[in-house]
C-alpha cells in the first residue's frame, strides 16, 4: 500500500467459494466470497499481473457489488504461484478512485510477489518439517517401547539359562570335564 500509495492490499489465498486475507491492510475483513472477487480473474489469467484502471467501466466488473457498494474501483493483483505451478492467491492493491501504476511500481509489486511466493514455500517447507518431526518422534517412543518390550522378553529366558548354568556349574563341576565347565561359565 506505501509502495503504490493505495489504501488497501491484501495477499489473498483462494480456495473454491472464498478469499481468504492472509494478510490485510486497509480493510476489517479476513475473507470474501470468490464469486466476487477481482483476485479470481487474476489467478485465472495469464498475465504477470492484472490491472483494472476503473471498475466501473470493464465489463466484468461494472456490476459487481465491491464497486456498487464498496467502492472498489482500482483493482492491481500479481497472482501466487506455489512452487509446483499452482496458483494460490494474489497480492493486490484496491483504490476507490481511478489510477494507473507506473513500471517501478508495478516492477516492485512483481518483486514483492515473489516475496511472498517464497515465505509461503518456507512456510510450506517448516509445516512439513515440522509434521515430519512429529512422526519420527511418535516412531522413536515406538520403538522404544518396543526395545523395552523385547529386552523384558529377552530377560526371563536369559536369566534363566543364567540360573541353570550356575547350578551347573557348582553342583556339577566335578561330574563335567574341562570343556562342560568352559561351557557352563
Amino acid at each position: 500500500a506505501h509502495i503504490s500509495g493505495t489504501p488497501i492490499s491484501l495477499v489473498a489465498l483462494l480456495d473454491n467459494n472464498r478469499n481468504f486475507l492472509k494478510s490485510h491492510f486497509g480493510i476489517p475483513l479476513s475473507e470474501s466470497p470468490r464469486d466476487l472477487s477481482f483476485c479470481g480473474h487474476a489467478i485465472n489469467s495469464d498475465e504477470p499481473i492484472m490491472i483494472v484502471e476503473d471498475a466501473r467501466e470493464d465489463q466484468r466488473f461494472y456490476d459487481n457489488p465491491l464497486v456498487t457498494e464498496f467502492s472498489a474501483v482500482f483493482y492491481a493483483g500479481v497472482p501466487l504461484t506455489s512452487f509446483d505451478g499452482y496458483k494460490l492467491g494474489t497480492l493486490c492493491l484496491y483504490d476507490h478512485v481511478p489510477r494507473t501504476l507506473d513500471s517501478v511500481t508495478i516492477n516492485a509489486l512483481l518483486n514483492m510477489a515473489k516475496q511472498v511466493e517464497a515465505l509461503l514455500h518456507q512456510r510450506y517447507q517448516n509445516s512439513v518439517l515440522i509434521t515430519t518431526q512429529q512422526q519420527l518422534l511418535e516412531r522413536n517412543q515406538e520403538l522404544a517401547r518396543f526395545a523395552a518390550t523385547v529386552s523384558h522378553d529377552i530377560k526371563t529366558p536369559v536369566c534363566t539359562l543364567k540360573l541353570i548354568a550356575d547350578v551347573m556349574s557348582t553342583e556339577y563341576c566335578d561330574i563335567l570335564d574341562d570343556k562342560g565347565n568352559a561351557w557352563v561359565k
